[in-house]
């Protein structure tokens, strides 16, 4: 429409409502360019928003309307597709931020609640809260796993088909929606640190859960090689217990010492009796 067909439209002499429905990012834009001097009866129309993000909606209209204008935050939750069926069930988000005409406010709300939409009033704030950890994360997982390339399969499980139906509804909106859900909510930003943070826990766990079953594995391995070696022939420990609290005797003893100290490179000469002699036999 051109500007002079809005301004013929806001000069109507009974004008209950003004709806402004466009992108989140060229919002500031439009408000501050329609010609909101031509309605005549300003305290009796409700400006109505309907941006998928609210304080910015809020703190725009206020910023921008004349204070005698009522002003209504909405956020119908739903689209073309997820409402081509009906409204009943879906939600619908409205702060009453400025009211000038109950009448006329109500009026509007009351065109979702006769659809049977599940009505939300709560403020701006708490709305970008909630929906910083539900629609951008929603919309980020939809971008992040078509960036993968992800293909239908003869063999999709379920989830695998929810999945691709994920990407294909988020990527049917413009990035310039994506954006605006990232740039005007405060939240955002956080939503994507917890969200690299998550990854990061995820695959730390993984690669430690790995490492401890694989040192396991490798602990019984050689536990199992232990004990497969036979016992000694003959062994009298394996005969009789009584035979293994029995001290060596001090010449074992004594031949054990010298033996680790030749070990060490240590020159010995023991003269402990019944000492076995290793000297090799002359020929």
């Amino acid at each position: 429409k051109t500007m002079d067909h809005i301004g013929d439209l806001f000069s109507l002499d009974k004008l209950d409502a003004i709806v402004l429905s466009v992108s989140i990012n060229s919002f500031g834009k439009v408000v501050s360019s329609l010609p909101w001097e031509r309605v005549k009866m300003p305290s009796k129309t409700v400006v109505v928003d309907v941006l998928s993000v609210k304080i910015h909606a809020k703190t725009t209209l206020l910023e921008l309307l004349p204070p005698d204008f009522g002003i209504l935050c909405t956020h119908p939750m739903f689209g073309p597709e997820s409402g081509k069926n009906g409204w009943a069930g879906l939600p619908f988000m409205f702060d009453r931020v400025r009211v000038t005409d109950r009448r006329n406010c109500e009026k509007f709300v009351k065109i979702f609640s006769d659809e049977r939409c599940s009505m939300y009033e709560m403020s701006c704030e708490l709305h970008d809260s909630y929906a910083a950890s539900s629609q951008f994360i929603t919309h980020t997982t939809g971008r992040l796993l078509s960036k993968l390339g992800l293909q239908s399969t003869p063999i999709n499980t379920k989830g695998f088909e929810s999945l691709l139906k994920l990407i294909e509804t988020t990527c049917k909106d413009s990035f310039d929606l994506y954006e605006g859900l990232y740039k005007h909510n405060v939240h955002s930003k956080e939503q994507l640190t917890h969200l690299r943070k998550a990854f990061d826990e995820l695959e730390a766990t993984l690669i430690k859960t790995a490492e401890k079953k694989k040192k396991k594995e490798e602990e019984q391995g050689k536990s199992d090689k232990k004990a497969a070696v036979p016992a000694v022939h003959g062994s009298q420990v394996d005969v009789n217990p009584r035979v293994a609290s029995m001290k060596p005797s001090a010449t074992i003893q004594i031949h054990s010492l010298a033996t680790a100290l030749k070990d060490e490179g240590k020159k010995v000469f023991s003269l402990a009796v019944g000492e076995p002699n290793d000297t090799p036999c002359p020929k």
